[in-house]
């Protein structure tokens, strides 16, 4: 079965500007069984867990899908739900319709996902559509805050410092199992480390995996 991604979903988490760095221990400590803190929500290590387990069942089920690191894939996950998180609460600050946003951004995510297990894609929504929601949200909020005639290069600016100041404001923090997550970073395309060692195979290498290496990775150390 061959599946059709939206362009902006899972596999394009990390080139979102890429806010994924290198793993690192948060200024506030993460209570136990906490992935991320994202403002006033806690997103669980079992929510990744469950989410990264979904969403690996329906990439195996795409024909030629290619193997993840399992580290680097539960970091693009988490990275996700940040997004989503962060969408919901920007939205709540700036009075954008999330709701409407969010039915908007899911029915094109399950016309991109078409060929999946329908029950699949319910359960994966917000791994998928977390990046898109977060930037129609943010482009609302930045349209409500700048003048008429704002140039894009302009609106770019305004939007990143909204971010920047409601990272600031809020926080973002992730245990160190994860890398650490920055969405307001500039660095574009860059791919997310693996934030702790998957075993001596990726014990023994320094920085990014190759295909190769990730395709002779341990079944339970990889997706696909």
């Amino acid at each position: 079965m061959k599946i059709v991604r939206p362009a902006a979903g899972l596999a394009a988490v990390v080139l979102l500007g890429s806010g994924l760095a290198g793993c690192g221990v948060a200024d506030t400590p993460i209570r136990p069984g906490v992935a991320a803190t994202v403002g006033d929500e806690d997103i669980t290590l079992s929510e990744v867990d469950t989410y990264a387990a979904d969403t690996c069942e329906l990439l195996e089920s795409n024909e030629g899908q290619a193997p993840i690191a399992g580290a680097a894939f539960r970091d693009q996950v988490l990275y996700s739900l940040v997004l989503g998180s962060m969408a919901e609460q920007i939205g709540a600050d700036y009075d954008v319709d999330v709701a409407a946003a969010r039915r908007q951004v899911e029915q094109t995510t399950r016309e991109g996902l078409t060929g999946a297990d329908p029950d699949l894609v319910d359960d994966v929504l917000p791994v998928f559509s977390g990046p898109d929601l977060f930037t129609a949200v943010l482009n609302s909020a930045v349209t409500s805050q700048v003048e008429e005639g704002t140039s894009g290069e302009e609106a770019q600016a305004a939007a990143t410092e909204l971010v920047q100041q409601w990272q600031d404001d809020n926080g973002v923090e992730t245990n160190p199992r994860f890398a650490s997550i920055d969405v307001a970073s500039q660095e574009a395309g860059s791919v997310p480390e693996l934030s702790v060692p998957v075993g001596e195979a990726a014990t023994a290498l320094d920085g990014e995996l190759t295909p190769e290496q990730v395709a002779a990775l341990p079944a339970s150390q990889r997706c696909g």
